[in-house]
């Protein structure tokens, strides 16, 4: 088989020069007042002739805050193909005020003017700190880069944005894009000041309506969260062809109140779940007007705010440049908002116990609501459907229902099944005039069972009446995963030995790393005693769940035993609410440079369930928490996610049925294990082009495999042979990828003693 070619791309660095012109044509810099800021300049002599840098001078009212560490005295000499970096520092005065100076490069190697070849302008702010208050705001950051933009800030030293829509400013409303000519679109970041994870931002594209079809280009590294001109990985150009899109953000250090990472969308509508003003606007577009005071044409820049508390916003959290675009017209945009959260916008899930725990009644989810956002700029009028009469509608159903620009429209639907064992399928149709998406189903996913728990006939031996863990992970929840069966989980008796996709893992770290790195849980399920008796009066009580986390080596004294903890009741529920009241029981905790485990139910009386085997030694040791690779419907990998699969380690409660607690829990890969490229795309040109990035830390990578398919869960051929040598930014081109059909791609990375999980991507 031809392998593919690899392609060399420094797309990532941010300075470059070929033969004596130093690029970019300016250089920017801040720092916090006192410290310092380095760039690197490249020089590279791409001629055919040796030449000679003399000497680099810099010059200006302000050029005592610049200098070049590291050239020498003598000047250089480069040969032909020869490059070298050197070192430019930036020195924050006392004040905010704006530094300026020139960079001069001399040489007599080639064609002068006014004695030196080059100049690099260079500017320079000073900040009050880091983050908040601290930050510069986006009219100092327009100021910084010489731009005569209208923020619609009036005071450049106050990092605080207007809560309200401001009236001096050049911003224009533009929530989705079209590209505007041949080529295709980039989008290069200009400054980041967000919180200290690595990454601490991911950019990309979706299209428009659709939350969940966000694709990542670059990103951001930790080291420069708070940083103008920041260092990035990956590729700043993708082509949507003729389809109409929209632009968000990732921020990991950020989580939703279902635990879900924070995206931020540039259609208003899809940020309302997680933003306390659906009105505020979260992406601010404005032409792109140069230094030269000259609007360049399908051009804009974006600043963006990626908090939920409008009255801190301060839309400096990334600025980029967008080129080769222009706004979208006005037509509706339909986007779906399902409000338990989980597990996706466009399945709802649901469950219900015909005859209830007679002691304690069961807490189920027999209703789900779906909300209806119109995003787009015109009118939009549609119709919904329910195909199982196991489902009926509480309210907002209807036909040819007309819902205004920016308006939404609530639609509750109850599931009513009365018999019938185990899942009951439904859809949910909806027909509008969106041009895009005349067509949405909502896919509708029932458990009914007649008891709670088991049958209480003596007769029927108790037989359990619960969801099986397979049939939770992959028949109510949509995932794909390898779990076994109810035999052969109870053949095992929690013995410590993997069973399908299980990994062994004891002890974990933050995927997405750095000091404010969060790791998300989601119980998915519950299926246990609805009920128990009080060991102090002796009383039935309902039961509830919670699940904590420990540094490794501290499990007797775990950080926090209730990261998550439902409500008593829900002993038998499908996405069970939170002991606070929450429609979910979500939340996140701060793992930040972490070695961590997780563990169930820890109390001054009861030891828990540990991730760590070693530790479940109370009653009978052994394996309580079984963590799977978490896959979704059509079996590609959710990167860093685990299904985990929990049951009690208790007299007379232990019977290895593993659906006790079902947890999904994200950014997290297990020890020793390397990290999955952070970003990935593909697409056609003369077959594939693939690009992805490497991690920027974690365990050492050392290449990367790439593998090809043409079915998701087909056969994967390795395209590469041995693992192509990682630097920051990879790319190959699969020309031998001719077909029309679909491909998917695999890539692995390699360490010295691991393989990281396979990102896949589709094209």
């Amino acid at each position: 088989m031809r392998k593919p070619t690899q392609i060399e791309t420094l797309e990532s660095r941010r300075l470059m020069a070929t033969g004596i012109t130093v690029g970019p044509n300016n250089l920017y810099f801040n720092a916090v007042k006192g410290q310092t800021q380095t760039y690197t300049l490249r020089f590279v002599n791409t001629g055919d002739t040796r030449f000679t840098i003399d000497r680099l001078q810099i010059v200006g009212d302000d050029s005592a805050r610049f200098k070049v560490l590291d050239f020498p005295s003598g000047g250089r000499s480069l040969g032909v193909g020869v490059q070298v970096n050197y070192t430019v520092q930036f020195t924050a005065p006392s004040s905010t005020a704006i530094q300026a100076a020139t960079l001069r490069v001399w040489t007599d190697s080639l064609p002068t003017k006014n004695g030196f070849s080059n100049v690099v302008p260079m500017r320079g702010m000073a900040t009050n700190g880091t983050s908040g208050s601290s930050e510069p705001s986006l009219e100092k950051i327009f100021n910084l880069y010489n731009l005569p933009i209208k923020s619609g800030e009036t005071d450049p030293e106050n990092y605080h944005f207007p809560t309200t829509q401001p009236t001096n400013t050049d911003e224009i409303n533009a929530q989705t894009f079209v590209k505007a000519g041949d080529g295709p679109v980039t989008v290069t970041p200009l400054a980041v000041f967000t919180n200290q994870t690595s990454p601490a931002i991911r950019m990309g594209y979706y299209t428009p309506g659709d939350s969940e079809s966000g694709k990542y280009l670059w990103y951001g590294s930790g080291e420069t969260n708070q940083s103008v001109n920041p260092f990035y990985y990956g590729t700043t150009k993708f082509d949507p062809g003729t389809a109409e899109f929209g632009l968000l953000t990732q921020y990991p250090a950020f989580a939703n109140k279902d635990g879900s990472v924070r995206n931020v969308y540039s259609e208003k509508a899809l940020n309302a779940e997680w933003s306390d003003s659906s009105t505020y606007n979260h992406f601010r577009v404005y032409p792109f007007i140069n230094q030269a005071n000259q609007v360049v044409p399908n051009s804009y820049i974006v600043a963006e705010e990626e908090f939920e508390t409008t009255s801190l916003a301060d839309n400096n959290d990334a600025i980029f440049i967008v080129t080769n675009v222009k706004i979208a017209g006005a037509t509706p945009t339909l986007s779906l908002e399902n409000l338990s959260g989980w597990p996706t916008d466009k399945q709802l899930v649901f469950n219900k116990v015909q005859q209830p725990n007679a002691d304690v009644g069961n807490i189920v989810r027999t209703s789900n609501t779906v909300r209806i956002h119109n995003s787009g700029q015109a009118p939009l009028v549609v119709s919904l459907g329910l195909s199982s009469a196991d489902y009926t509608f509480a309210s907002g159903g209807g036909s040819n229902v007309t819902i205004a620009a920016g308006a939404s429209r609530d639609v509750k639907i109850n599931f009513n099944a009365t018999s019938g064992p185990g899942v009951h399928n439904g859809a949910l149709t909806i027909t509008s005039n969106d041009p895009a998406n005349p067509t949405i189903t909502v896919k509708l996913v029932g458990q009914w069972q007649l008891y709670s728990e088991q049958n209480p006939d003596p007769m029927a031996n108790h037989t359990s009446v619960e969801p099986t863990a397979q049939s939770i992970v992959n028949n109510i929840f949509g995932y794909k995963v390898n779990i076994p069966n109810n035999s052969v989980l109870a053949s095992t008796m929690s013995k410590e030995q993997n069973l399908g996709d299980e990994v062994d893992a004891d002890y974990f770290v933050a995927a997405d790393g750095g000091t404010d790195a969060r790791v998300r849980i989601v119980e998915l399920a519950t299926f246990h005693s609805q009920t128990y008796v009080s060991s102090v009066d002796g009383t039935t009580k309902a039961t509830n769940s919670f699940m904590g986390w420990y540094k490794q080596g501290s499990s007797n004294s775990p950080v926090n035993t209730k990261v998550i903890s439902d409500k008593a009741g829900t002993g038998q529920m499908v996405l069970p609410t939170s002991e606070a009241g929450a429609s979910i029981t979500a939340n996140t905790f701060k793992a930040g440079t972490s070695t961590f485990g997780f563990v169930i139910e820890h109390s001054a009386t009861n030891p828990g369930e540990y991730s760590d085997d070693s530790l479940n030694t109370s009653t009978i040791g052994g394996r309580f928490l079984r963590f799977f690779p978490a896959k979704d419907a059509n079996g590609i990998p959710i990167p860093n996610t685990y299904i985990v699969l929990h049951d009690y380690n208790r007299p007379g409660i232990t019977n290895s049925d593993f659906n006790d607690n079902v947890y999904l829990i994200s950014n997290i890969i297990p020890v020793g294990k390397v990290k999955s490229p952070p970003t990935a795309t593909a697409v056609r040109n003369a077959g594939v082009v693939l690009n992805w990035t490497s991690p920027a830390d974690g365990p050492k990578i050392t290449g990367f495999n790439v593998y090809r398919s043409t079915a998701v869960d087909g056969v994967y051929t390795l395209l590469t042979g041995t693992p192509l040598v990682a630097r920051p930014s990879m790319a190959i081109h699969d020309d031998a990828a001719t077909s029309s059909s679909p491909y998917f791609y695999a890539i692995e990375s390699v360490g010295l003693s691991s393989k990281s999980d396979r990102l896949i991507v589709q094209v």
